[in-house]
């Protein structure tokens, strides 16, 4: 059942050649939220500007959350730029994120060893995320090893949530137990 939360995805069009977790992952926000997905190789991907982007999509409303798998001005990759024939007015996306206010905001890390721990003080350091949704947040990973790449005025603003993408149901099953929360 979905719910009457509103949700804007930003993410770039990886839907039939890329990643399939990660759209696995915007599929299952996309079938419990009204969501609104937009980015680089979305139809109508036309500014990057964040304030702008929710005007256009929600016109006087505004969505309940943001959940980004952009940090604030990060550079689209030179694939999506060819693969989508992105002028490089719109390289950078998304932008002016700091000015939106009163938006809960979500960022989705998936493999955040790619990056060098000093890029997330600079790509998170002033972000206004609240949330951090990864699949590799502890226990999923070495406490140790994760929070080695985040910086403590990170790790003391933005709260760290583990998210598996998959679930063993021979592991986990439904034992009709109580529950407060249900992910599976």
């Amino acid at each position: 059942m979905k719910s009457n939360i509103k949700v804007l995805m930003l993410n770039v069009n990886r839907e039939g050649w890329h990643s399939g977790n990660m759209v696995y992952d915007m599929m299952a926000v996309q079938r419990a939220c009204d969501t609104k997905t937009y980015g680089p190789g979305w139809p109508e991907y036309v500014t990057t500007d964040l304030k702008e982007i929710i005007s256009r999509l929600y016109g006087n409303d505004k969505p309940d959350f943001i959940y980004s798998y952009f940090t604030p001005n990060e550079r689209v990759g030179d694939v999506y730029m060819s693969h989508y024939n992105i002028p490089e007015s719109l390289r950078h996306f998304p932008t002016n994120f700091q000015a939106v206010k009163g938006i809960t905001k979500i960022f989705a890390l998936s493999d955040f060893w790619v990056r060098k721990p000093q890029q997330f003080s600079g790509n998170l350091g002033n972000s206004s995320f609240e949330y951090c949704f990864c699949c590799f947040t502890p226990p999923y990973s070495n406490p140790k090893h994760f929070y080695s790449f985040f910086d403590s005025d990170i790790q003391k603003n933005i709260k760290f949530i583990g998210y598996p993408r998959c679930v063993d149901k021979e592991c986990y099953k439904d034992y009709g137990l109580s529950k407060k929360y249900d992910v599976i």
